[in-house]
């Protein structure tokens, strides 16, 4: 069965793909399923976002995390300015 991890590493791979639809798709996903995202997971979204030069949907992104009580780490910075 999915977890944060499994999640993690397919919305990771997406940000490597630089497709960040499908990162973003699969965060709903993984919120229907009622899997709570971690820093990890909006680290990886950001970056998704970032290199896909969507960089209003990251910051609104970063946002919400921070709504969520999601603590931005090194990593999550690192992501919002690569």
């Amino acid at each position: 069965e999915p977890n944060t991890i499994t999640y993690n590493a397919l919305i990771s791979a997406c940000a490597k793909g630089e497709d960040w639809e499908r990162a973003l798709q699969l965060l709903d996903e993984m919120r229907r399923e009622g899997i709570t995202p971690d820093a990890y997971t909006y680290s990886s979204l950001l970056r998704a976002c970032t290199r896909g030069g969507e960089w209003e949907t990251a910051v609104r992104l970063f946002d919400e995390m921070r709504r969520e009580g999601v603590q931005p780490t090194t990593v999550t910075y690192n992501a919002l300015i690569s």
